[in-house]
């Protein structure tokens, strides 16, 4: 079986039957429709079909696999979906950062500037199944340390619809910034990490 999971709670299904429901989304090329997507150590359980490479650790008990995006299903893509693309694992990655940075650029995340902890500026985003992948993108780190006022970026996923981005401007702001992050913990639904990543200009990387 694949590892399908909805936003109303987990459905598996055969391989064979979602490619007919690929088939069935109008004007996609099959290439648009994959996307990494953030699971933890639980999740990637459901995994053992999916072709090396296609999974790899993040950190803090954290993976990235790849899925195909099927209409508020998800799918992880198997080796027959790499056989009927013509595609390896790294084209497939490379597909998916692309898919999500066009996402990421769209109105259908919301982006909002906020008071953070003591005073700091916070940037908010959430209200897709995606939002927390959005960690991964290359760009995140030169779209907003202008904003956020910080060469180094502090995030957090606390939900799967939710990422939450802090300047890193001190020596004890990574204090504030758990504390903060931790005492909210209960407004989250379905917490996938307390803990912080780091985003700077070469990548993503855990932090405390």
């Amino acid at each position: 079986m694949s590892f399908v999971k909805s936003l109303w709670g987990a459905i598996c299904f055969s391989s064979s039957l979602s490619i007919s429901i690929l088939a069935l989304i109008p004007n996609v090329n099959e290439s648009q429709l994959i996307f990494p997507f953030v699971v933890t150590a639980e999740d990637i359980r459901d995994l053992s079909n999916s072709p090396p490479g296609a999974t790899y650790e993040i950190g803090h008990k954290l993976y990235v696999t790849l899925v195909y995006d099927m209409d508020g299903r998800v799918r992880n893509l198997v080796q027959s979906d790499l056989d009927r693309l013509g595609i390896t694992v790294g084209t497939a990655h490379q597909f998916a950062l692309d898919n999500l940075t066009v996402l990421a650029e769209s109105d259908q995340i919301i982006k909002r500037l906020v008071q953070g902890p003591n005073q700091m500026p916070m940037m908010i985003w959430g209200g897709h199944w995606l939002t927390s992948s959005c960690m991964l993108l290359p760009k995140m780190n030169s779209w907003f340390k202008q904003e956020l006022k910080s060469e180094s970026i502090l995030l957090n996923i606390p939900q799967r619809d939710m990422l939450m981005m802090f300047p890193n401007n001190s020596k004890n702001a990574y204090l504030e910034i758990q504390r903060f992050v931790r005492q909210n913990n209960d407004k989250f639904l379905d917490t996938i990490s307390l803990r912080l990543f780091e985003i700077t200009d070469q990548g993503l990387d855990p932090f405390y």
